[in-house]
């Protein structure tokens, strides 16, 4: 559709990151907090999705990286910025 018009790539990354912040928490420390106390749905076990590392990294530095990761700027990206 983007081929009709420029601004449907627009309107798509919009809808998109919507979707997505409906689903995820507007904290990037609290996202990483979820992402690290994963559970395996099947086995009910632990599966942690970033490491101990990364996650002791992100919870030492908390306050400057939820200050540096705004959801709003999302809506900068098109359709095909934020789709992989």
């Amino acid at each position: 559709m983007t081929v009709n018009h420029p601004h449907y790539g627009i309107l798509a990354g919009r809808i998109a990151v919507s979707n997505l912040h409906k689903e995820t928490k507007a904290s990037f420390s609290e996202v990483m907090t979820d992402l690290y106390n994963h559970k395996n749905p099947d086995l009910k076990t632990d599966a942690p999705i970033i490491s101990e590392e990364i996650y002791n990294i992100v919870m030492a530095n908390a306050e400057k990286l939820n200050a540096a990761v705004k959801h709003e700027r999302d809506i900068d990206f098109n359709y095909f910025g934020f789709k992989p």
